[in-house]
């Protein structure tokens, strides 16, 4: 039976069974069963219309069926299907209805009602899921209360809505107020408008609160409608209408439109009329009207006065659901496919088939599908059974059909498959969009606006979905129609929109700051970009200029940059805050800078920004150079503090480092200062780039110096003691050159000639010099170098000559270093070293009986002490040294670790410096001061030999004329070590008085050339210049202080200009002194009577010499001034002294002399020899003394004989000074001397003048003093002579000094005289001597006295006799000499025999006397004659005195032991005391001991005497200066072929 309800006519229910499935079914034959029966289908037809009396009419449809033995009911009805249910439960007919999508109205009480409707609640869901995955986020639910379908479908979107996360938009309190009386749920409930019951969500099981959460929106229909509306017809209800305005009124009061719709109306078209009106912009919209052709759910809608109200264009995108659609692709057993089905239902009926049609169709196809191949046979069974079958048969389907797969649930509701969604299409069709797998299509989103629907108004333009404004530059002035695509046009040039002004209908002028330009801006008015402008008047966009900006586009003027800010360049968009400065926060805009920046010194003073254009405060960083710095700590103020010296600041917020030489400790407190900053003494203690109070290796402590347990320093870095390979080494090598270089001592000291050692210790002073300087020059010790050998050990013995201990590793076998201890053994260092080289020498002569002397001892030390003389001041000053540090403390130089003035250490070392530097440096300068004022009138003196013996350290490396640079070597040095000192913080003075005194060294020691020894000379000066280049390396690698440096060089500038200007106008000032009142040449005039006087006042000259400064006029010595002498006495001198002899005042030019310094008022000054004066007969007897001639030649010079006798007559009231002459007694006219100069006006004495007081008395046999009775006076030269003529005695006197001087050896003169009365003690002389020199002068060769001296010289000794002839008038012997000899007319036998000789004895000795080459020596000569002669005396003494003799020492000491019988016989013959000693012994010999005893040279008497052999004594002889007397070899050979007139000439250009 098929079951149709009439009312639904237009449903397609019976054309989809009956007028389709069945005839299709039964054209095939109908279907196969198991048992292979064919079955066709009859169906009986009950049409009813169930508006009224349904049940009646439903059990009436029933029991026929019943009656009639029908198997089973095709159902066609959407109501009152429980009626049909029930009454076919009774009769147990299986009834399929073709619809039954309300799952609740399936139940378990009717097994045989099955359902082909997929259960209707599900329409919604997948669309409301399809929006969660769009980013949907709310949605309005509409129902209407009154059709159960739609009222059940609007809980259940509520639920999906829910379950999506979609927020439902729900009615408010205002508007239950206003329209909740057309509702029949909705009411305000817990404090809002709730519409619906909770049972209604409960009977599905769903968890919606209706009183917690927003609910849909309600209406019935029936409450709101006109009177006879038909909610299913497509026409729209005007009350409707307004009353979903009105919800829609609500739901924009609470916001937005929503994302989605739901409308459950069942008058659905007039709730979307109503959204049309009020152009809802929605972007989903689920319900009718959803397809074309149906009424109650098309889109074919009209106004109740029949004008068309919505068309497929309002539809457009609406989403639909239910069972079915035709676009489905689903198999099928009988029509093959859905399509297939679709096609039939199409030619049959003219239209598109409906679900419910295709439903029935199902239903029929479900049918017979379940019978073929699930059911049995029905043949042979009972209606009843049949029945039965044919409900199980049901019950089994899991089939797909032209309705999709269909399988029964256990109520019997289809469950095989999703229920269908579409969405109508822009051209009135539906299409399948969900679920995917079957849709036929892709989902449209969103929903078309209802402009597009309506067709877009002018100044738009459509894109089918939507209308879109025209966009800036463009325009439409027509109207689009709807859901088309159409385009706007372009403006022309010169006109245009704004770029924001979309939906023109027109264009029209740019304004102010912006230009359209043609196509390239398409049609826009585009504004001025960034950094231009655009005025009213102009054409064109300008470019900003400098310092403005154009920070938006399109101004009509630009902005001045604010303060703090800048802007370089034309045409630019913003100003940049300057460097220093950072945008200030509260600047509206982003971009630009459009207020005044903010300076970083307001956040963090000292701060700067990296850049220009900072955005924030945060940008302010300490730059590079400064570091953060807070002043104490939780100080919450900070400043970026300078970089001191001696950090690296690399700026920002990091903690300083430590830059390279420098040390600096860790700050106690974050962000603060650190506790030192100390400069290092070397740069690998101190590299770059350490953290605070880092230290490299194994260095710790203030400046790294400090060194970890069993570590050593090695050149600044702390080796490891047991990694390194022999530690003990430096200490063993130490040791082994200490017993080397002592027996390197021993015999520098005793063997080593006199060359060599002038080298060796120019070599050794200088490369003490040399290690000095690079200790002291900072930039030495900062540069990083690795020394490799033979350097690096050189470095160290060089270091340890300098008193460095640290080569020896001390840190490894004495423990950790104790600076104040390692200074103390520092400073022992040398005392250590010289006692340790006194006793080696003590051990040489008294165990090894070697010949040492004290001498020996003392010049080795001398020379020791002079090598490192300028290391010993250095270290005697190195406490006081104290360096500047960058945090304004003091380190020591030589620990940087100690702080001046501040440690107990600093002071205790302080105290301990004292040591050395009384007791080595200050006395050592002050002994050789005092030897060099001493040695001009010691080496002239008796015993000036042992003088210069005792000092050869000092004087003998040096020419004899330039004794005195062993003071500037000794200044130079203590000079430089002292600068280190006093101008430890000033690098650039200390550079400079270097450089000053290397550079004014060199000048001098070139022009000088005062070492004896060539190559000393050479190597001094080369070693000089390697000096000044080092130092001037140092200053290039030097980082001077420029600030510093600039004031230094500013200041000395101006202490320069000073100088010189005070010397400019001093010398000015001179100079018109002079012109006034001019000086004075000499000091003293010295007027004698040549023949008389000359030699005599020679031996003068060289005594005041050694007194006064001034220069002493001597006619021989200054021929050029002759012809001026009377000038000279009367101007150009201070004092004159006359030596009156006994013709003195009787010659002319003497008078004349007198006269004018009378008549000058010269201080005139007498010395009368011999008794010699004025006398009242001399006066008286002047004018006829000289003739007419002589006077006349006197007047012509200016000088009368009134002028004469004034003077005279004046100067005889004066008391002269007494000389006598006789015996040339060197004290007494020393003493004269000094009184004369007593008496003297304006002269300059020398600071140290001290005369040693001898008393020299003529008697005893000896002819020593009687105080020297008893000692021997010994020398290895002897010069006898004739002491009691005045003038030949100066001459031996003044012969004495010379040779002296120039050969640094002892002359014992011998008075004969005075000689005869010991003549055994003569004898023992002669043996003693080298050399003895006999000196010719007129009539010595008459004398008794000097025949029997010279007869006593033993035969052995007379090879040492040297004539030398000083006096023009001795006549050499003629044969009338030797026959008057022979004859005893020159001596009488009884004289003679008297004398212990005989004439034949005297003969042999004058014929071996001249049998010898003489020597000439001009006593009265000039000092340039003189000078050549004694380099020729000289050169003929220096090989005697070199010569060795074995026997030399035998002799001297058997001579030595006679004239001490000798003189012990003759003083107990006398009744003398031997004892007797002179006040002061050194003048009277060359040598004394300390107790005073006089010493054979310089060897002891006990040393004499003593068993030791005596074989080297010689070179005790000879310890004077080898070097330089070498130097005159052959200058005799040369000379002795000279005249005297080319001596004279070669003198000065050759003889110094």
């Amino acid at each position: 039976m098929f079951l149709h309800n009439l009312l639904e006519r237009n449903a397609g229910w019976k054309a989809g069974f009956n007028d389709l499935f069945v005839p299709v079914l039964n054209s095939r034959n109908g279907f196969t069963m198991s048992d292979g029966q064919r079955y066709t289908m009859d169906t009986i037809l009950c049409e009813e219309n169930l508006d009224t009396n349904a049940v009646a009419k439903v059990q009436g449809c029933v029991d026929m069926a019943h009656a009639e033995g029908v198997d089973a009911i095709v159902v066609a009805t959407s109501s009152f299907n429980d009626d049909v249910k029930t009454a076919a439960e009774v009769y147990g007919i299986p009834n399929l209805h073709c619809s039954g999508g309300n799952p609740l109205s399936w139940t378990l009480a009717t097994p045989h009602a099955f359902g082909l409707h997929l259960p209707f609640q599900f329409y919604s869901r997948a669309p409301l899921n399809q929006a969660s995955l769009l980013n949907f986020s709310s949605v309005v639910i509409l129902r209407d209360y009154d059709w159960s379908f739609v009222r059940t479908s609007a809980v259940s979107a509520a639920e999906w809505s829910r379950m999506a996360t979609l927020r439902l938009v729900g009615p408010t309190e205002r508007w239950c107020f206003r329209w909740s009386n057309k509702t029949r749920t909705c009411g305000v409930r817990s404090g809002g408008c709730r519409c619906g019951l909770q049972s209604e969500f409960d009977a599905f099981g769903f968890k919606y609160n209706v009183d917690a959460l927003p609910s849909f929106y309600e209406v019935s229909e029936s409450a709101v409608v006109e009177d006879g509306f038909d909610s299913r017809a497509d026409v729209l209800s005007p009350a409707l209408v307004e009353f979903v305005e009105g919800i829609i009124e609500d739901v924009r009061s609470q916001g937005a439109d929503p994302d989605v719709v739901v409308n459950w109306l069942t008058a659905a078209r007039s709730g979307a009329m109503a959204m049309m009106k009020q152009k809802m912009r929605y972007k989903m919209y689920f319900g009718a009207p959803h397809g074309p052709g149906r009424s109650w759910n098309g889109f074919e809608t009209s106004w109740p006065n029949g004008s068309a109200a919505m068309g497929f264009e309002a539809a457009a995108y609406n989403v639909g659901g239910g069972q079915w659609h035709d676009d489905l692709r689903f198999a099928d057993p009988y029509f093959e496919s859905s399509k297939n089905m679709a096609s039939r239902y199409l030619q049959l009926f003219g239209e598109r088939p409906t679900y419910d049609a295709a439903a029935c169709a199902a239903a029929g196809v479900t049918l017979a599908r379940s019978l073929e191949k699930y059911g049995a046979s029905l043949l042979n069974m009972t209606i009843a059974q049949r029945r039965e079958e044919i409900r199980l048969s049901l019950g089994r389907v899991n089939d797909e059909t032209l309705f999709g797969t269909i399988t029964f649930s256990r109520t019997n509701q289809n469950q095989g498959r999703s229920s269908v969604n579409w969405q109508v299409m822009v051209d009135g069709h539906t299409r399948p969009v969900l679920p995917v797998d079957v849709a036929v299509t892709s989902w449209r989103s969103p929903s078309p606006s209802w402009e597009a629907k309506q067709g877009c108004a002018p100044g738009s333009f459509g894109v089918a979905t939507e209308c879109r404004a025209c966009k800036a530059g463009t325009f439409r002035n027509i109207s689009s129609a709807p859901l088309t695509f159409s385009q706007c046009e372009q403006c022309p040039y010169g006109l245009g929109t704004l770029p924001n002004e979309t939906g023109s209908t027109s264009c029209h002028s740019c304004p102010e700051g912006r230009f359209q330009n043609g196509n390239s801006d398409e049609g826009i008015c585009t504004a001025c970009p960034l950094g231009q402008f655009r005025s009213a008047s102009s054409a064109a966009c300008e470019a900003c200029a400098v310092d403005h900006f154009a920070d938006e586009p399109g101004l009509s003027a630009c902005k001045p940059c604010p303060e703090q800010s800048e802007q370089a360049q034309m045409g630019q968009s913003a100003c940049a805050c300057q460097v220093g400065s950072f945008k200030d926060p509260a600047d509206p805009s982003e971009m630009a800078v459009t207020v005044p920046c903010l300076s970083c010194e307001s956040v963090l003073p000292g701060s700067s920004t990296l850049h220009p254009n900072s955005e924030s405060s945060n940008d302010c960083l300490c730059p590079s150079g400064t570091y953060w710095h807070r002043p104490f700590q939780g100080s919450s103020v900070a400043f970026c503090k300078p970089c001191s010296k001696g950090l690296i600041c690399l700026g920002g917020t990091q903690a300083p480092l430590q830059a390279l030489g420098y040390s600096a400790g860790a700050p106690s407190f974050e962000g603060g200062d650190p506790t030192y900053i100390v400069e290092c003494s070397s740069n690998v203690r101190c590299p770059e780039g350490l953290p605070l109070a880092g230290c490299p290796a194994a260095n710790y402590g203030v400046a790294c110096v400090n060194c970890a347990a069993n570590h050593f320093d090695d050149n600044g870095l702390c080796m490891s003691c047991s990694d390194s390979n022999f530690v003990v080494w430096p200490l063993i090598v130490a040791i082994v050159f200490g017993l080397v270089g002592l027996v390197i001592v021993y015999k520098f000291a005793t063997r080593v000639d006199r060359s060599s050692r002038d080298s060796v210790a120019t070599i050794i002073i200088a490369a003490g010099l040399i290690l000095a300087i690079f200790q002291d020059l900072p930039s030495f010790g900062k540069v990083k170098v690795k020394w490799v050998e033979p350097l690096k050990t050189l470095r160290g013995v060089l270091s340890f000559l300098s008193f460095d201990i640290g080569v020896l590793r001390p840190n490894c076998w004495l423990g950790p270093r104790n600076p104040t201890m390692s200074y103390f053994y520092t400073i022992l260092s040398y005392p250590c070293g010289a006692c340790t080289v006194c006793a080696f020498l003590a051990f040489g002569k008294y165990v090894l009986r070697k010949d040492v002397t004290l001498n020996d001892a003392i010049n080795i030390n001398g020379l020791l002490l002079s090598a490192v003389y300028m290391a010993l001041a250095s270290v005697s000053l190195r406490p006081f040294k104290c360096l500047g540090n960058p945090d304004g403390s003091a380190s020591l130089g030589a620990d940087r670790s100690i702080l001046c003035w501040q440690r107990g250490d600093h002071q205790l070392m302080v105290a301990l410096s004292f040591l050395p530097m009384l007791g080595g440096v200050l006395s050592y300068l002050t002994l050789i001061i005092w030897a060099v004022t001493q040695y001009p009138r010691k080496v002239s003196r008796p015993g000036g030999v042992k003088f210069v013996k005792r000092w050869s350290f000092a004087f003998s490396r040096f020419n004899p004329t330039s004794y005195y640079f062993i003071l500037v070597l000794v200044l130079r040095d203590l000079l430089i070590g002292m600068t280190p000192v006093i101008l430890a913080s000033l690098n650039e003075l200390l550079f400079l008085l270097w450089i000053v005194t290397l550079t004014s060294y060199a000048p001098l020691q070139a022009r000088l050339w005062p070492w004896k020894s060539q190559m000393a000379n050479i190597l001094d000066s080369g070693l000089t210049g390697c000096l000044i280049a080092v130092v001037v390396l140092g200053c290039m690698l030097l980082d001077f202080n420029v600030a510093r440096g600039t004031v230094v060089i500013q200041i000395l500038s101006m202490m320069a200009f000073v100088l010189l200007s005070t010397a400019f106008v001093a010398v000015v000032l001179l100079v018109l002194y002079r012109a006034y009142k001019p000086s004075k040449t000499y000091g003293i005039f010295l007027s004698h009577h040549k023949l008389g006087a000359a030699v005599l006042c020679r031996w003068f000259k060289m005594l005041l010499t050694g007194i006064i400064k001034d220069h002493i006029f001597l006619d021989s010595d200054d021929v050029n001034k002759l012809d001026a002498i009377i000038e000279v006495c009367a101007w150009d001198c201070e004092n004159v002294v006359v030596i009156m002899t006994s013709e003195t005042l009787k010659r002319m030019w003497c008078a004349a002399e007198i006269a004018s310094a009378h008549a000058g008022e010269g201080n005139v000054v007498l010395v009368s020899c011999d008794g010699n004066g004025f006398t009242e007969e001399l006066i008286e007897m002047l004018p006829d003394l000289w003739s007419d001639e002589q006077q006349a030649t006197l007047a012509a010079a200016g000088i009368s004989m009134q002028a004469v006798e004034e003077a005279y007559n004046s100067l005889s009231e004066h008391k002269p000074i007494p000389l006598r002459r006789r015996g040339a007694k060197e004290q007494e006219h020393f003493n004269v001397a000094k009184l004369v100069v007593s008496q003297c006006t304006g002269l300059s004495p020398f600071l140290l003048t001290r005369l040693q007081k001898t008393q020299r008395q003529n008697s005893g046999p000896t002819g020593m003093t009687s105080s020297q009775l008893g000692e021997i006076q010994q020398s290895l030269i002897m010069l006898l002579g004739d002491l009691d003529t005045p003038e030949s005695g100066c001459s031996c006197r003044v012969l004495q000094a010379l040779l002296q001087g120039k050969m640094h050896e002892g002359v014992t003169v011998v008075d004969a005289n005075r000689s005869v009365r010991n003549l055994p003690g003569l004898e023992a002389q002669y043996e003693g001597s080298r050399a003895i020199l006999v000196v010719l002068t007129q009539g010595v060769l008459h004398q008794p006295s000097f025949a029997a001296a010279l007869a006593m010289c033993p035969e052995d000794a007379r090879s040492k006799l040297v004539p030398v002839k000083a006096d023009e008038l001795f006549i050499y012997p003629d044969p009338e000499f030797w026959e008057k000899l022979g004859q005893g007319l020159i001596f009488s036998k009884e004289m003679l025999e008297s004398l212990q000789t005989d004439f034949e004895s005297v003969r042999i000795i004058y014929q071996q006397l001249f049998n010898v080459l003489a020597l000439k020596f001009t006593s009265h000569g000039s000092n340039h004659i003189q000078a050549a002669e004694i380099m020729v005396l000289v050169g003929r003494l220096l090989p005697m005195i070199e010569a060795p003799s074995a026997d030399s020492t035998v002799e001297r000491a058997s001579a030595l032991q006679r004239l001490r019988t000798i003189m012990s016989s003759a003083e107990s013959r006398n009744g003398k005391v031997g004892s007797q000693r002179d006040s002061s012994p050194s003048e009277a010999s060359p040598s004394a001991d300390p107790e005073g005893r006089r010493l054979t040279g310089r060897v002891p008497l006990e040393l004499v005497f003593d068993d030791s052999d005596h074989d080297d004594s010689s070179k005790d002889l000879c310890s004077t200066d080898m070097g330089y007397m070498k130097s005159l070899e052959g200058f005799e050979e040369e000379f002795h072929n000279l005249s005297l007139e080319e001596m004279e000439k070669r003198t000065v250009k050759e003889a110094f």
